[in-house]
This record gives C-alpha cells, structure tokens and sequence, in this order.
C-alpha cells in the first residue's frame, strides 16, 4: 500500500519500531510492501529520545530533505528502499537519502543476519544529495546496502551527490 502524506510527519523522540515486514504482500529480501511518499513534506526524522528504534520494510520518497534524519543512538534502519519506489523508480528525497546527525552514533545501516554474499538490506538510490551521509557522527556500521543503483545492482539510479560522505569528525 502507499501512504501520500498530507502534513509532514512529527519527530520520533520515543523509542519506536516502525516494521512494514509484517505487512500483507511482503517477502523478505524483496521489495516493500509499504511506501511512505512524503509529497514534498519533510521527511523521517529519529530525533533525540529515539533511541534503539527501527525502520523496517518501507520505501520513503520525495521527501523536501533528507528521506531519513538519525540524530539518536543506535536506530537500525533495515530492508528498506530511501529514495526509489518498490518497482525501482527513482522518486528521490531533495537531500541526503540517509543522514546521520551530529552526536548520533551507534547506528545500524543495513543487516546481513545471514553473512550470504550479495545479500542486499537498503536500497538508496535516486536522492537529491548524497546516499548516506555521516556529519559528526560515530561508531556507526553500514552493511550490505545497495547506493546509486536499481535493487538488483544492474543499472545505475544516482544520488546527485556521493554515494557515501563521511565528514567533520565523523567514523564508520
């Protein structure tokens, strides 16, 4: 299903799993079932008191900034789609696809539970700055995430900026 946002979403300042895996139509290690098209509203944003929340299955797009703000400490985002519809359309965020915040750290950017090669988590693509950007952030691990391509990884949907930046003191 597809949920067109009206008003932008508030913060997440509780601890909050949001888990579109369980949705009908889903298969793990497929596309969402569930998009959250943010029709220029801003977009997600795990603000401070978030801590240890999730974002599980979903495909955010055409958010006004960044498709996903972590500025809490260990958020896992995982098995989602930032910036490109379930069928692999780009429909990109204005700014970063994933942006960690200064002072966040410990964050989980994708999985591989499975330790299988080629196994792919998020997939982020299609944005208006970088892929994922890490601003003053620490600590962080970033796993089996396809950036700046199609989910299969055989043709290029580009980020406007890199696929990855790390700056200003900021770590893995």
């Amino acid at each position: 299903g597809s949920i067109t946002l009206a008003t932008p979403l508030p913060a997440v300042t509780k601890q909050m799993i949001i888990d579109a895996t369980t949705a009908p139509g889903y298969a793990a290690g497929g596309a969402p079932a569930v998009t959250v098209d943010a029709a220029g509203k801003s977009g997600l944003v795990f603000g401070q008191g978030s801590d240890s929340s999730q974002l599980l299955g979903v495909a955010l797009t055409r958010a006004t900034g960044d498709g996903v703000t972590i500025a809490a400490q260990s958020v896992t985002i995982n098995a989602n789609y930032i910036g490109i519809t379930p069928a692999g359309a780009a429909a990109g965020n204005t700014g970063a696809g994933v942006y960690l915040a200064p002072g966040s750290a410990d964050n989980v950017i994708g999985l591989n539970e499975s330790g299988d090669s080629g196994a792919v988590s998020n997939v982020i693509s299609g944005n208006g700055g970088d892929g994922i950007r890490l601003q003053g952030s620490s600590s962080n691990t970033l796993v089996a995430n396809r950036v700046g391509t199609n989910p299969a990884g055989t043709s290029a949907v580009p980020n406007k900026g890199n696929g990855l930046a790390i700056v200003k003191d900021s770590n893995g």
